[in-house]
């Protein structure tokens, strides 16, 4: 899992108090959350309220969050979900609990930097990070394909393999209950393989595009997408995630 921290709330508010904005602030004073760190906002609220209210407070709490880190200096970009889960199932009491009324930010994966570099066999690799579920390509990532091209126009016998990749067979957002459940079927689940192919499908089908557009012949350009399929195994079979990531691979060969 990755780290936590806890923003809490008033009873029924999503005002962010004194001690939460504190708290915000000490994160954004300590360098914890970086340009180049991916974050998650998520909300809860106790059993306090029907279960639609709590749901809707949840989420607002999220937006509180997620909206102040956005005046302090966090890029949209960095936030890859802000949602609101409703309450957290406990029995219930008069008094509620105090630790569900919150919003968990987790701090994930420093995200890569777009790179190109050669190989030892000569072949030309770049590579694009793309945010958790997006298939769009980012004004930073078009300056980086611009050098690529500029590569490939000056070899004009190297082919190009656009191949696609995903961090791991979550790639719908699952609660870590369902994706907990689902670890032992994720090389045979078709459709979970599906699913990850497919948004692989849309990211190399977006960087061909824009390759073309820059005047790459299309004649020279071979899509593949891998999904979760090629991650690294650990010996006792845990997998080694990598990123959302499509490589661009110049062969002369």
């Amino acid at each position: 899992m990755p780290p936590q921290v806890p923003v809490f709330f008033n009873i029924g508010s999503y005002a962010l108090t004194p001690a939460a904005k504190h708290t915000l602030d000490s994160l954004l004073y300590a360098d914890a959350i970086p340009p180049n760190r991916i974050i998650s906002v998520v909300g809860y609220a106790d059993v306090l309220g029907d279960e639609e209210t709590n749901k809707t407070l949840s989420q607002n709490r999220s937006n509180a969050v997620a909206a102040y880190l956005g005046k302090m200096g966090v890029d949209s970009t960095q936030v890859e979900k802000i949602s609101g889960e409703g309450e957290i199932a406990r029995p219930e009491t008069e008094t509620g609990y105090p630790k569900d009324r919150r919003v968990t930010i987790f701090l994930g994966d420093i995200r890569q930097k777009d790179k190109i570099e050669w190989s030892e066999d000569g072949t030309l690799i770049g590579t694009i990070y793309f945010k958790y579920k997006t298939v769009s390509i980012i004004p930073k990532s078009g300056k980086m394909l611009d050098s690529l091209v500029s590569v490939v126009k000056a070899n004009p016998k190297m082919k190009i393999h656009v191949n696609g990749y995903v961090c791991c067979y979550n790639y719908d957002g699952l609660g870590m209950k369902q994706y907990n459940t689902l670890r032992a079927t994720r090389y045979t689940d078709t459709a979970r393989i599906n699913g990850a192919t497919r948004i692989c499908d849309k990211r190399t089908q977006a960087i061909s595009a824009y390759l073309i557009g820059k005047g790459i012949p299309a004649g020279r350009i071979k899509q593949q997408s891998f999904g979760y399929l090629k991650n690294k195994k650990l010996p006792n079979g845990d997998d080694v995630h990598g990123h959302d990531r499509v490589e661009i691979r110049g062969v002369l060969k």
